[in-house]
């Protein structure tokens, strides 16, 4: 038969049972009105640690010492319905719990299932149940000269106030410092449970384990606030949220909704991670884990903003004045599965101001400083993308796929080591060069020609037969240029043997004639062929497209200080976030 399910859960269970306590003896005036049952909640687990699903008997009672002396009270719960390990039972729905079994000493609580026996060891009863003394006021512990139906006025600081009205598990009212609920749990070996909350739900509304609001006029309103604490050496987690779903519906570890109809910011989420000690620091470390042929997201960023002001879909900023790497976005696309890998994946839509897919920036003082960093490893057949960027044609505004500006002599706005493509045309301000590596181990630039039409050419060398001779042109080049009466070809001769004398060129559509002035001549002769690239024959001195280098520099001098604007006035946002958590 099902047991109780060990020493955690019955903490739970008893944390759960306080909490009841609270609602159903603090919810009167009078002895009384007081109900005399406690809720009292737990876990039922079959043998092999599995959950109960079954409705069985169980036998609850209330000891004077944990030998289990004659119980001062024992009912037995006939038809407990278990669902998925957990039962909850009003204890004293069958037999009432008598005001004198809380007389000021420690009572223990037993629990048996069916035919088993009795759990050991019997748990303390604490605190909360000694709100069956309410009604007698010992020592002017309630105060309710002012009491409505539903709230009892408990003297203190904080001004507590518990309410049977379903909204609430607790309701702060005052004019000082005020708390809702505030739960603490101190363990020095096992877990402990502040507050522990859960919501079961089966119909088509929302079910909340534990929801908090807070409202204020004036000073910071936290809906909820958790801290955990620095001692120990286990993990820390300030908040850790689970949601686990097995319909179609939308399943969120954690969400988060912000709205001001002010002139403040509003972030759905905030979160930083403190400077001090020397481990790797997260702001945000997302993970997302799929097993379908569905999406998997570790990070997807939406904004949209209907009026004037920017928006970014991610907008990260990374300061380091140490010596370690400052990087505002590191993203890793696991390798598992077939479908598409992308490590960051972004997607900016403006219908006036700039749109940024993705929008990074890195300070640093000592070390290197990345912006954006992009890694991307495929050991199969697909492709691999460092950073794959792309930008929609629509709209009258110039688009960039890729804007990179490094000012400065030295500087680089884009360094590439491998192979470059461009599949389109390539405009250069400066010069074009390469650069060769010459006997003493410097790198010399080698200059490229310019011309004001485009020109396609090839080279190659040949000899005179009794004063003439014929050339055809490589069938290759001959696809790749056009020529005809229009577009003629460009031919010159450079004899290299023989004496000195005069060549006459007739040119053809897919070659040449020489025809030398001494019918006998043999001469060796190298030659230079000039012709119009295909689809580009009419091209001359074409003005240049797009904004102007003045007109672009111009422009990014806008962002450069709209941004500089943006991270003074995060940085003040910051410094005042800091100032009202140490006032905390």
């Amino acid at each position: 038969m099902a047991r109780p399910d060990g020493r955690a859960s019955a903490r739970k269970s008893f944390v759960l049972m306080v909490m009841g306590t609270m609602i159903f003896f603090l919810c009167s005036v009078s002895s009384a009105d007081i109900p005399h049952m406690i809720n009292y909640q737990g876990k039922l687990t079959t043998a092999s640690g599995g959950c109960l699903n079954d409705t069985v008997q169980m036998t609850f009672s209330i000891y004077p010492d944990t030998l289990g002396s004659p119980a001062d009270w024992t009912e037995t719960q006939t038809e407990v319905v278990v669902k998925e390990g957990i039962f909850n039972v009003l204890l004293g729905a069958v037999d009432t719990i008598p005001t004198t079994v809380f007389d000021g000493n420690i009572k223990y609580l037993g629990v048996q299932v069916e035919s088993d026996p009795e759990m050991r060891p019997l748990k303390p009863i604490v605190s909360v149940a000694y709100a069956y003394r309410a009604g007698a006021v010992d020592g002017g512990g309630v105060n309710c000269e002012d009491c409505d139906d539903r709230f009892v006025n408990v003297e203190g600081p904080d001004s507590v106030v518990a309410t049977t009205d379903p909204a609430f598990l607790g309701k702060a009212i005052g004019n000082g410092f005020l708390t809702g609920i505030k739960g603490y749990a101190n363990s020095a070996s096992s877990s402990a449970i502040g507050v522990y909350g859960e919501g079961y739900g089966s119909d088509i509304v929302s079910t909340y384990g534990v929801r908090g609001y807070a409202q204020n006029t004036s000073g910071a309103a936290l809906g909820g606030y958790f801290v955990a604490d620095s001692s120990g050496t286990g993990y820390r987690f300030g908040v850790q949220s689970y949601a686990l779903g097995s319909s179609s519906g939308r399943t969120y570890g954690c969400y988060g909704f912000a709205r001001n109809t002010s002139t403040g910011n509003v972030y759905g989420g905030y979160f930083k991670a403190d400077s001090a000690g020397t481990g790797i620091h997260y702001g945000v470390n997302a993970e997302a884990f799929g097993s379908s042929s569905s999406n998997t997201y570790g990070y997807r960023g939406v904004a949209t903003n209907s009026s004037t002001g920017s928006v970014y879909g991610c907008n990260i900023l990374a300061r380091n004045t140490s010596t370690g790497h400052a990087t505002a976005g590191r993203f890793e696309a696991d390798p598992q599965g077939t479908g598409t890998h992308t490590a960051v994946r972004g997607f900016a839509y403006g219908s006036s101001s700039p749109s940024y897919g993705l929008n990074g920036f890195a300070l640093n003082t000592l070390s290197d400083a990345y912006a954006v960093k992009g890694y991307a490893v495929n050991a199969s057949s697909g492709n691999a993308y460092g950073g794959h960027f792309y930008v929609e044609v629509s709209g009258s505004g110039t688009k960039y796929g890729v804007y990179a500006s490094a000012p400065g002599g030295g500087n680089y706005a884009g360094y590439f080591d491998g192979n470059v493509r461009i599949t389109d045309s390539l405009v250069v301000l400066g010069a074009k060069s390469a650069g060769v590596k010459v006997d003493n181990g410097e790198y010399r630039l080698l200059y490229s020609q310019e011309s004001p039409e485009v020109w396609f050419e090839d080279f190659g060398e040949g000899q005179l037969v009794n004063g003439r001779t014929h050339i055809d042109l490589d069938p290759l080049f001959l696809e790749t240029v056009t020529l005809n009466s229009q577009h003629p070809m460009k031919v010159f001769i450079q004899l290299t043997s023989g004496e000195p004398m005069n060549v006459v060129v007739h040119k053809g559509i897919t070659g040449f004639d020489i025809v030398s002035e001494d019918i006998s001549s043999n001469a060796t002769f190298d030659y230079r062929v000039v012709a119009k690239r295909k689809g580009y024959e009419n091209i001359r001195l074409a003005k240049m497209g797009g904004p102007t280098p003045e007109e672009v520099a111009a422009e990014q001098e806008r962002h450069l200080a709209e941004q500089k604007v943006e991270r003074a006035r995060m940085e003040q946002e910051r410094m005042e976030m800091d100032k009202e958590r140490e006032l905390r």
